[in-house]
């Protein structure tokens, strides 16, 4: 019985351990949040199919594509009646990935040392 109560009373620390450590490293070194990079209010409204006869976008796919392989996102510029008429390339979830990439390492390193 003394030893279920030891071994219950050292995960019950062990627990309390990592709490400490977690929110201690993330009060000296927090993370970096998406929306320090990108700007949610960029995000439009879905807009409703239209027939594909009504809307010319020339260049539009090509751009997309360029975006995509750049591994960034397509912001599209709509006209008055909802045709795509422009856009360009967001990279700041580039950005974010490269952020949270390095700080996922530090906090590792981090983890390790304390650990």
């Amino acid at each position: 019985m003394v030893k279920v109560k030891n071994g219950v009373l050292g995960v019950g620390i062990f627990v309390i351990y990592l709490l400490v450590v977690f929110q201690g490293i993330q009060v000296f070194y927090p993370a970096p949040e998406y929306g320090d990079f990108c700007d949610r209010g960029e995000f439009v409204e879905p807009r409703p199919l239209l027939p594909e006869t009504s809307c010319k976008s020339a260049g539009i796919a090509e751009k997309q594509d360029e975006c995509a392989a750049q591994k960034a996102m397509f912001r599209a510029e709509y006209d008055d009646r909802g045709c795509v008429i422009d856009g360009y390339c967001d990279d700041c979830n580039v950005r974010y990935d490269e952020a949270r990439e390095a700080y996922d390492q530090n906090f590792f390193v981090i983890v390790l040392v304390i650990g």
